[in-house]
């Protein structure tokens, strides 16, 4: 990993179009394409917004409704409760996933299904002797099957959009770093996360460089689509990058970083949980 101090006016938390503009190289008059848009032409207003809106009518809906039904059965039912805060995760994860058509998220649903389904089945159990009893135990081994479903997750899905990514994006062309944007990662209400080691407080800022590049005459500037603090490029210097034939502002930068923390998370959500399985069989 790399720290750099965002302290100079070709690094901020928001790309300046103008101060992007003032640093590409164009000593010939070529056509610039910037972020997939030519130079000079406005972005058109996305087609489908009224879908955007729909989504997020859906989504305040579901906040605000679950939020009320988890008040309500917290002085009722309290397990319906758990029920009605995982409708919310089970909405958010389906809306956000198809949208993104990211499959991690769908980690999210998936978590919020079993928060959703789980206390429901315990409730009519208890209520209806006859039918089938979801104990404590049994939840127990379902959470930890879905600890090692999320896990694989964790381990499966970086390999396989890096493999889709390679894939798409078959050729390479040398590019210049001409900008970085950047935000910070916190927890907290402050602005910067800290990590105090040996007395001493490291701010953590993940970065997306911008790329200068040439392609069949036009050139190219584009902004990478993800923000990593794994091998930030300094201004100006000069990288390989990968990108679609068919679409050159579509790039992608091979990042081994990104794919082995995760991985080594979903690692540990699966050893974890089939060692407490193991642990639980043995001892009923």
């Amino acid at each position: 990993m790399q720290y750099y101090q965002p302290n100079d006016e070709l690094t901020s938390p928001v790309l300046k179009m103008d101060v992007l503009r003032s640093v590409i190289e164009n000593p010939y008059g070529r056509q610039v394409v910037i972020n997939g848009i030519p130079d000079g032409v406005q972005d058109k207003p996305p087609s489908d917004s009224k879908g955007g809106g729909a989504a997020a009518f859906l989504l305040i809906f579901m906040f605000i409704g679950g939020i009320i039904g988890a008040a309500v059965f917290s002085q009722i039912n309290p397990p319906l409760c758990i029920s009605c805060i995982g409708a919310i995760f089970l909405v958010i994860g389906l809306v956000t996933a198809v949208q993104s058509k990211s499959g991690p998220v769908f980690l999210v649903a998936l978590i919020g299904l079993l928060m959703t389904a789980l206390p429901i089945v315990y409730v009519y159990g208890k209520s209806h002797p006859d039918s089938f009893q979801l104990t404590t135990t049994m939840i127990i081994k379902l959470i930890l099957v879905l600890m090692i479903l999320v896990g694989l997750g964790l381990m499966i899905f970086p390999h396989i959009s890096h493999s889709k990514e390679m894939s798409r994006c078959s050729q390479v062309v040398n590019a210049k770093c001409i900008y970085r944007t950047f935000h910070t990662k916190s927890t907290n209400t402050h602005s910067t996360m800290r990590n105090t080691v040996g007395g001493r407080a490291h701010s953590i800022t993940v970065y997306s460089p911008v790329w200068q590049y040439e392609v069949g005459g036009v050139i190219f500037v584009t902004c990478e689509n993800i923000y990593t603090n794994f091998d930030v490029p300094e201004i100006g210097e000069i990288r390989e990058i990968r990108f679609d034939p068919r679409m050159p502002s579509h790039i992608y930068r091979p990042m081994g970083g990104t794919r082995l923390i995760p991985t080594i998370i979903g690692l540990m959500f699966v050893v974890l949980s089939t060692i407490t399985l193991f642990v639980m069989k043995n001892n009923i």
